[in-house]
């Protein structure tokens, strides 16, 4: 027998147990019924592209109008967020509403990938009247334009945008750029998302957090939300400092095996690495809005809300959790 045979074979099998081993029942079911319906949705998505241009033909390119939580804010309608959106077909909004109730008048707010700005402005709006600062980092050129364009919108000349990558190491390195429509999925590493649709890459400029923070001379960082389609455990590995912190950042980040594929690790050693910082791991269940802890034999693949007992939101997270 070819040896290539048993490799395959064995090669396969053993991406199979990582994929699908870790899910329940229920969660395997969920997949196949995605799996199944997924042609339709995309040619619904299509159609629903298509009445998206048309939309800003005749309206002239005029705002969306957003809300979250007791927030209202305005998008210029470009890109892939401001479009699932405005079609109702995707929004972050317990996750954004999650932030909103952390954050409070005077601290720190880090959104980093923060596209085109959802949580930055949102976060704006509801701390616009009181001290406090935030920082909106996106490393992509076309997406910071419409970034900056949200946080002229909203008048939030406040907001610190950086175009910038923020990774283990400062540097420079390679963006991947997906299709228009697509450029949410945007990565450092080819993306492994079953989405992706890559159409070139871009030079970016690469800085570490702890680095970061250094050079700007930002005494803490109250609360954070990390969202870069699979680099999550790079930027951690950067921000080894202050993770270390007694008033280390309260963090809401994505970790999920599709995006952090294509970086080569398992969503687990993200919360093996912040657990070494003392943090303790809550999910985020974006269907209820929830926050509890992760059931045993349950999949890795959440939004995870990760604290220190000692940071000032804890009790907040405890309550939010209890009342789920």
């Amino acid at each position: 027998m070819p040896i290539e045979m048993p490799v395959n074979v064995g090669a396969g099998l053993a991406q199979w147990h990582r994929s699908y081993a870790s899910f329940t029942f229920g969660e395997l079911l969920a997949k196949a019924r995605l799996r199944l319906t997924r042609p339709l949705f995309l040619a619904y998505r299509q159609i629903l592209i298509t009445a998206f241009h048309l939309r800003n033909v005749l309206k002239r390119t005029a705002p969306i109008q957003a809300e979250a939580g007791v927030v209202s804010f305005r998008l210029v309608p470009e890109g892939a967020v401001a479009f699932d959106i405005w079609s109702g077909l995707r929004f972050e909004r317990p996750e954004v509403e999650f932030i909103l109730k952390m954050v409070e008048p005077g601290m720190a707010f880090f959104d980093i990938g923060a596209n085109i700005g959802v949580f930055s402005v949102a976060a704006g709006k509801a701390m616009e009247e009181a001290q406090g600062s935030i920082y909106a980092f996106e490393p992509c050129p076309t997406t910071f334009a419409i970034l900056e364009k949200n946080l002229q919108e909203n008048e939030l000349a406040g907001v610190h945008a950086q175009c910038v990558a923020l990774s283990e190491r400062s540097g420079e390195a390679r963006l991947y750029v997906n299709a228009a429509m697509k450029d949410g999925l945007n990565s450092l590493e080819d993306p492994s998302h079953a989405d992706a649709e890559v159409v070139g890459t871009v030079a970016v400029r690469v800085t570490t957090l702890d680095e970061f923070i250094a050079e700007h001379e930002i005494p803490s960082v109250d609360v954070m939300k990390v969202d870069v389609e699979g680099a999550e455990l790079l930027v951690f590995r950067g921000a080894r400092g202050l993770l270390a912190r007694a008033n280390a950042p309260l963090i809401l980040y994505e970790g999920y095996s599709w995006c952090t594929a294509g970086f080569h690790y398992h969503p687990v050693e993200i919360m093996w690495l912040l657990e070494t910082f003392g943090y303790e791991i809550f999910v985020l269940d974006a269907a209820s809005g929830r926050v509890r802890q992760r059931i045993p034999g349950e999949s890795y693949d959440h939004m995870v809300v990760a604290v220190k007992p000692s940071h000032r939101r804890y009790a907040a997270v405890a309550a939010h959790r209890a009342k789920g």
